[in-house]
């Protein structure tokens, strides 16, 4: 499993298509939206199955910026869009968390999100590794925040688990991390 916690997916795109026509989004929990299904035990949200999603009546799709259907495609696109351009693991499949990054306690929706994601591989029986190509520049940034705890307990608890993150992910923001000083 290939998790991804950004501004979504496009689960429409061909590279998160298999070749039998079905998706590889094996679920999708859109934090942004209210919905009548919020995965347990979150209670918020809105999650989608690959069957709603292969019907058509999934309503969640990235908008934003292409961001999370991009970083899903580095990872796990698998080239059917172009022929050519196929991520690093082509064939697996995709569990896609759209964050809500206005929620107030966004980094502990960023730990609900590897959670969620865990306990879908743990269903699956399958390992999984979780990116997280987002971030924020609140927070303590070592470790050691409620959010952060969480994800290492969440590493801790068994093995096949990985959690992979941005560094320098400054968005709009610029260059923080590059200063020049003037004599």
């Amino acid at each position: 499993i290939i998790g991804g916690v950004d501004q979504g997916i496009d689960w429409l795109h061909p590279d998160f298509i298999d070749a039998n026509g079905s998706t590889r989004v094996l679920s999708y929990w859109d934090q942004s939206n209210s919905g009548p299904n919020p995965p347990a035990p979150y209670g918020y949200g809105q999650e989608w199955d690959s069957t709603s999603i292969n019907n058509g009546t999934c309503t969640s799709t990235e908008e934003a910026s292409a961001h999370g259907s991009g970083v899903a495609g580095i990872a796990a696109g698998n080239g059917l869009a172009n022929g050519t351009n196929m991520g690093m693991a082509p064939d697996a499949n995709l569990v896609i968390v759209e964050s809500n990054f206005n929620s107030p306690n966004w980094t502990l929706t960023v730990a609900d999100a590897v959670d969620y994601i865990f306990s879908v591989a743990d269903e699956l029986n399958m390992p999984a590794v979780v990116n997280l190509s987002l971030g924020t520049y609140t927070g303590s940034h070592d470790g050691n925040d409620p959010a952060a705890e969480m994800m290492e307990t969440l590493l801790d608890e068994k093995g096949g688990r990985l959690v992979v993150c941005a560094a320098g992910n400054s968005g709009n923001q610029g260059k923080y991390h590059q200063q020049s000083t003037v004599a």
